[in-house]
Parts: structure tokens; sequence; C-alpha cells
């Protein structure tokens, strides 16, 4: 923030009386010996300045804020900040609430991916922290609201569904004298690493991003217990598809979240004679 012409003098001149090679300097009465009147001058020129970096600053800003950038993450930031309830006004030259209230933020998860002259935007809401999809009402509100705020001619595609949902079979060698000839540990008879393991790797997962395999695997054989294993299948399918697809690497969820529908493990101890 810019300093008062007289916040600029003070400084300057304690700035001058602090640099002991500048005592020859002698001042007048009225203040004009000539080092003083080209202070004076120095000092209007600093205090000026301030000025001017201050209203340019401020223009910057307003420029930023009244801006319509329509990047992805732009794209992203509008559409957490859907107000469920709430009426779109204009001001400032785009559409926006008048008081923001983070209650009736609704959309909880949100991934943006630009493809062509298409984005699609991947939506969902939370129930006891675990995503799940809008409403009906809720993705109606939505899509008016994304038709309001997207650039003229923008082609928007919400996608607003349930979690894909996956199966995996394994054969998983273990160490019997950790785990159960059923995975459980030994120690306390109850946790089941494996099945933890692979459940923490899934609900870890960004959303909007992608199911890999040797993660899956990553997760089996860092699991406490387990010496090695081995992936017979990884299938997965959007919820309202009809059939599941092998996953040979990589898998991205239409819906932007996975569910497990299946885990299969089969145990092999690990006895070596």
């Amino acid at each position: 923030m810019a300093r008062t012409l007289e916040e600029v003098r003070a400084a300057y001149y304690a700035a001058k009386n602090a640099n002991s090679d500048l005592d020859i300097l002698e001042s007048t009465p009225d203040g004009t010996a000539t080092w003083e009147i080209w202070s004076e001058v120095v000092i209007f020129c600093h205090w000026f300045m301030e000025q001017v970096f201050d209203t340019h600053k401020s223009d910057v800003e307003n420029y930023i804020a009244n801006s319509f950038p329509n990047t992805v993450p732009w794209i992203h930031d509008q559409c957490m900040a859907f107000q469920y309830g709430d009426e779109l006004v204009y001001i400032n030259k785009r559409f926006q609430y008048e008081i923001l209230d983070d209650t009736k933020k609704v959309v909880k998860r949100c991934a943006v991916n630009e493809y062509g002259n298409f984005v699609f935007v991947k939506i969902a809401t939370e129930d006891s922290g675990l995503p799940v999809p809008l409403s009906a009402a809720q993705l109606n509100a939505f899509s008016a609201y994304v038709t309001k705020i997207k650039a003229p001619g923008q082609k928007i595609v919400i996608y607003n569904y349930s979690a894909d949902e996956i199966i995996i079979i394994a054969d998983v060698y273990y160490d019997p004298m950790v785990l159960l000839a059923d995975g459980t540990l030994i120690s306390d008879g109850i946790t089941k690493p494996v099945e933890a393991s692979i459940n923490s790797y899934i609900a870890g997962i960004v959303f909007g991003g992608e199911l890999n395999i040797n993660n899956v695997l990553d997760s089996i054989t860092s699991a406490q217990g387990i010496t090695d294993a081995v992936i017979n299948t990884l299938q997965a399918k959007a919820s309202s598809a009809p059939a599941f697809s092998d996953v040979s690497h990589l898998y991205t969820a239409i819906s932007g979240y996975y569910t497990i529908n299946a885990l299969n493990v089969n145990y092999i101890p690990n006895v070596s004679i």
C-alpha cells in the first residue's frame, strides 16, 4: 500500500540522518538549500510512483476479478462453487451468487477434462464421507447453473453416476506364521491386511483418477504377511454398463470413482520344504 507524502519524507530524512557521511549537508531555516530542494523532488517522485503502482495493482486485480478465463481449472472451481437452491445474479459482467454459503455447496467431488470441442464434467456429492451421485433435483439445478456460467457455444457434458464397479480375483501367497488360511492376522484374529490394503488403495484414488493394475498388485504385496501375489482377473464397468471388461493396465471410471463389486482372494501358504 502506498505511503503518504509525509511518511515518505520521514523515511527519506531518517535514512539521510543515519548516514554520517551526509552530516556535511547544512539545512536552511526555509529549506531552500540546493540539496533540500532536490530532496523534495526525489521524495515527491518516490511518493508519486507508489501511487501509480497502487493504481496499477488495483487495475490488474480488477481485471482478473472480472475476467472470464474459461480454462479447465476455472470450470472446475465454478462447478465446486455451485449452491443448490440459490439464484445466480449478473454482477460485474458475470453470473455469481450474491451471498456465498458453503452449506449449500452440494458438489463435493469434481473432475473436468477437455477432449476436442467437448468439456466433460464428472461430479458427485457425499454421503457419510463417500461419493454418491447428486439427486435428480440437484442435477437439474446444477445443469441449469452450468448453462448460465459456461461460454457461449461451449459444449459441456455432465456425468453424474454411481461408482464404477470392480472385480478382483487374485492368488496371494502368505506367511503362515503371520496369517491364517483365510487371510486374517493371527495376532488379532480380526484384521485382513489384503482386503484392507486394496480397499484403502481404491478409496484413495483421486476423483477422476485412473485405476492401475500395477498399483492394485502393489497394494496386495505390501500388505502385512504377504510374500507374493498374482492378479488373475481385474475387471471394471460403469454402473449402467451391461457387462464387465478386462483391465490390462489402466481404467478410468466413467463416474469418476470406484467401488468393489467382488474381491476373491485365493490364499496360498508360502511354505518351503
